[in-house]
């Protein structure tokens, strides 16, 4: 795999992590700490959660041994926020703002002027 393959793996990772603890949370008790630290380990969300972040962790390493660090992270996390809105939008009905895409738009741009200026 290259790099750009542990990116694409990492951004897949990164979406099913941040869903995995949303809903995890949303499980919970609420009430002492003990019984939201209890909540937490006992829904399988929380652990498909941690699984997802550490898979999120080794691609990204596994990225950033062969692709520019500024070229990595930037790609992540622009793909994560626009597969976490797209997600969002299509599968949950979230409200997706003409502001919404235009920010996603410019940091789709920038990702791509820090990847072509970085290689």
């Amino acid at each position: 795999m290259n790099g750009w393959s542990f990116v694409a793996l990492a951004v897949t990772a990164n979406v099913v992590t941040n869903f995995s603890l949303k809903i995890a949370v949303r499980k919970i008790e609420t009430g002492s700490p003990g019984q939201i630290v209890l909540g937490l380990i006992k829904t399988p969300y929380t652990w498909i959660g941690l699984f997802g972040a550490a898979v999120l962790l080794v691609s990204f390493m596994a990225a950033i041994r062969t692709l520019p660090l500024s070229s990595a992270y930037s790609a992540l996390t622009a793909l994560a926020i626009a597969s976490i809105t797209f997600i969002e939008w299509r599968g949950q009905g979230a409200p997706l703002a003409l502001v919404k895409i235009a920010g996603l738009a410019m940091a789709s741009g920038g990702v791509i002027l820090i990847a072509t200026n970085s290689q």
